[in-house]
């Protein structure tokens, strides 16, 4: 196999690292595809787009002119813009992904360069970069951009709090193995007759890049699928029981309804009779059966309901008072009952806990207070707490857990959550979520 073969072959699998490379980031800065349609095309143009850049290097191989790099930044920048259009993102979306894009690919490549040509076993040959030289710069250059590219995903999805650091591991390691075998090879001698394996392992290290990359994205995907997943069982739960408590209550109502005349026959006798005290009792039993006869809360919202309900028993057995008004009317949510579940259920969840480690469960309160406002649905959450040593350590927090929970659901429908302490033993929590 000619050296020429040899090169065409690594440029083929850098080009379509770079198909690789362009989804992933383009995926991270903005979003999802429009639809399946214009997933579909980017693969075309990607293609088309990397057989354009290859052919470009090709015939300017050696030549570093401002007109070769006006050329090639244009191309590049048209590129990137074509691509960019398939996607759901405002103009400005664009543009800063396009620039940041931009901006690794040059870091990556200037890196490689610096790193080539003091580090290389051949540095003392690299004043002049051949097209074998380039060819593996480049193949540097994208392992390095591409290790900055799963930093910078990683910050923008907050995944280091979210994901186990074997995650963090497994997806930086292997650029970083991959950059450090390309460092100690000659440029030259990969593309050697003596070492045609060279080039086919260093394709190789790439497509080990994708295929790590793409397996724990799946894992992470698997992991979610299961929390959401038993997300929805507890909320299923839920719904179950508080169907149970309405059940109960209407076969309640119909008991009652049954033996009113009944009732009213003993109060009637008791009055004539003149048996105050003993109608009184009489009385008062009947008005206690009436209040155990029907569910306490009933917004038409089963999620709300089953969710209030449920805290409000486990609030009573551990001597916590617990206080709710809902006030949602005919108003609709504009979120779902599983985002809903996701945080009322966190809110409530945070505030009982910080009441159980309270000392004093006599003095121990949770005030819940759902309405709507001016247009938007305000969820607020006031409870008793001890307030930590230290405030700023959300590990300590009693309302540490699920908070990111509550945040990246209230981002989601651009809301805005907020929680405090108010004293040193009072907290809120409030969550704003527009209904337009």
């Amino acid at each position: 196999m000619s050296s020429f073969l040899l090169n065409s072959f690594i440029s083929l699998s850098c080009s379509c690292f770079d198909i690789f490379f362009d989804r992933i980031a383009l995926g991270g800065f903005i979003g999802s595809f429009k639809n399946k349609q214009t997933s579909m095309a980017f693969w075309f143009i990607a293609v088309a787009g990397e057989f354009i850049f290859f052919l470009n290097g090709y015939l300017s191989s050696g030549v570093y002119t401002g007109k070769k790099m006006l050329f090639t930044a244009l191309l590049n920048l048209i590129y990137y813009l074509i691509l960019s259009l398939l996607y759901e993102a405002t103009m400005i979306q664009r543009i800063l992904a396009i620039i940041s894009i931009q901006s690794l690919n040059a870091t990556g490549e200037y890196l490689a360069i610096v790193f080539f040509t003091h580090f290389s076993p051949n540095k003392d040959n690299t004043e002049e970069f051949d097209f074998f030289t380039e060819a593996v710069i480049s193949f540097s250059g994208q392992i390095i951009s591409f290790f900055l590219l799963m930093i910078i995903i990683m910050f923008l999805r907050k995944r280091i709090r979210k994901y186990p650091p074997q995650y963090h591991i497994s997806i930086l390691l292997t650029p970083i193995i991959t950059f450090t075998v390309t460092l100690s090879l000659d440029a030259n001698s990969i593309f050697s007759s003596k070492n045609r394996f060279l080039p086919i392992a260093l394709s190789g290290l790439l497509l080990i890049n994708i295929i790590n990359f793409y397996l724990l994205e799946h894992m992470l995907r698997s992991q979610q699928l299961a929390s959401q997943k038993e997300q929805l069982e507890t909320q299923l739960k839920l719904q179950q029981k508080h169907l149970e408590s309405v059940t109960a209550s209407y076969r309640n109502i119909r008991r009652l309804i049954h033996d009113t005349r009944k009732h009213a026959v003993y109060i009637y006798s008791g009055i004539e009779t003149g048996k105050k005290d003993e109608t009184l009792v009489y009385v008062r039993k009947f008005i206690g059966d009436l209040d155990n006869s029907y569910i306490r809360y009933n917004t038409g919202n089963l999620a709300i309901d089953a969710l209030v309900e449920n805290y409000k028993a486990m609030s009573e057995e551990k001597n916590i008072a617990f206080h709710a008004q809902l006030h949602l009317g005919n108003s609709k949510l504009p979120l779902s009952d599983y985002d809903i579940c996701i945080i009322l259920g966190n809110l409530l969840e945070n505030a009982y806990n910080a009441c159980c480690q309270m000392d004093k469960k006599d003095d121990t309160y949770i005030k819940l207070n759902i309405s709507f406002a001016n247009s938007m649905l305000v969820i607020q959450v006031v409870n008793s707490c001890c307030k930590p040593a230290n405030p700023q350590n959300t590990d300590c927090l009693n309302h540490g857990y699920g908070l990111e929970n509550i945040k990246s659901i209230v981002e989601k429908w651009n809301g805005q959550f907020t929680h405090r302490y108010k004293s040193e033993n009072i907290y809120q929590a409030e969550v704003v979520i527009s209904c337009d």
